[in-house]
């Protein structure tokens, strides 16, 4: 991420997740003497989810909820059952439009599931019922069972979506349009620090 003033050359650039006493010292050192509220970023370098990220317009976020952001993507990433499919499934499934909202699926990634390269209903059957009852019964049993049916009705029982990765379902115990509407929490941000515009400092 590059900070600069407003109208200005770029001044300071900081790699995120920071410190947040690195971060602090960083829009200080950007602003140079001047007005905090005149600091304004560009985010570089960030190719990771870019289409589904793409929903969020950062220009109106705050710098510390991008820095927890990236923290989140971090831890996530260090995760042995981190998956790249399911990630990008999830994300145009949840389709967050906010730092908050994304870091709300990130913390929330087990309860998603995802059903890679299963393109319909009919394919989401066969893939249950396959994995229900194996591949014999599915090679036996095949010209009897109503495909369609048998996904039309777990996809009635959960919030499900197909994306363009497969089908992804959500099965939290709170309800995917809540978990996704909370109301954002200030960025662990302490009172008496200075406004600078979308920034906190």
């Amino acid at each position: 991420m590059t900070l600069c003033r407003n109208g200005e050359a770029d001044r300071c650039s900081i790699h995120l997740p920071a410190d947040q006493t690195v971060l602090d010292h960083t829009i200080l050192r950007a602003a140079d003497g001047g007005d905090v509220n005149d600091i304004g970023f560009r985010i570089e370098d960030w190719s990771y989810c870019s289409e589904q990220l793409g929903r969020i317009d950062f220009s109106k976020e705050n710098i510390y909820a991008l820095n927890n952001m990236c923290g989140n993507f971090a831890v996530e990433l260090k995760n042995e059952d981190w998956d790249d499919a399911k990630i990008s499934a999830v994300l145009d499934c949840a389709m967050p439009g906010t730092v908050g909202q994304l870091c709300r699926v990130l913390d929330n990634l087990s309860d998603f599931r995802f059903f890679q390269d299963v393109k319909d209903t009919e394919q989401l059957g066969r893939w249950l019922f396959e994995n229900e009852y194996g591949t014999d019964a599915l090679c036996d049993l095949e010209p009897f069972v109503d495909f369609f049916g048998y996904g039309d009705r777990y996809d009635g029982m959960y919030e499900g979506k197909f994306v363009s990765g497969g089908y992804v379902l959500y099965d939290g115990m709170t309800p995917l349009e809540q978990m996704m509407g909370v109301k954002e929490q200030t960025q662990n941000v302490p009172k008496d620090e200075m406004q600078m515009g979308g920034l906190c400092l």
